[in-house]
């Protein structure tokens, strides 16, 4: 059994995916957001294992390798060719999901990957000539009878 290849890169403005044989390509905001989500789902997904939702914290890596914003706002002539995405909790696994295909990937792969999808979505970004600094955040509200039945409490 071989590996199976993930990681991300840019293409002008748009994101190329690579989960094992797809290669959907999404716009650089699409990819922003995916991953954003794909960290909660990862985070959700490692409480069925007893893992504090700092650990993301521990595999933080590098973005800051990309290049300043080009001078002026540009768009590329390339369509994504994926209509849907969509992050899947199934404890203690994440599903990433393109138009209902996809991969299940242990949550620390999961991290990994959306690591490779914000560091591209960064440089399409830069590459488009976007120098907005807005942000989102994505939470995870838990309660408490959940937190004492999974032992975090």
């Amino acid at each position: 059994m071989k590996p199976t290849k993930l990681g991300a890169d840019n293409d002008q403005d748009m994101v190329v995916i690579r989960l094992g044989d797809l290669r959907p390509r999404i716009p650089y905001q699409a990819a922003l957001e995916l991953a954003q989500s794909l960290r909660l789902g990862c985070k959700r997904a490692a409480r069925h294992d007893r893992v504090p939702s700092t650990f993301v914290n521990d595999m933080a890596e590098d973005i800051t390798d990309i290049p300043a914003a080009h001078r002026g706002f540009r768009r590329s002539m390339l369509t994504p060719n994926v209509k849907k995405w969509q992050i899947e909790a199934r404890p203690p696994l994440v599903a990433v999901l393109f138009d209902d295909r996809g991969l299940d990937l242990d949550y620390e792969a999961g991290v990994r990957l959306h690591h490779c999808i914000r560091r591209a979505a960064r440089r399409a970004k830069a590459w488009a000539g976007d120098t907005a600094r807005g942000t989102r955040m994505l939470s995870n509200i838990t309660d408490a009878e959940e937190d004492y039945r999974l032992g975090l409490g």
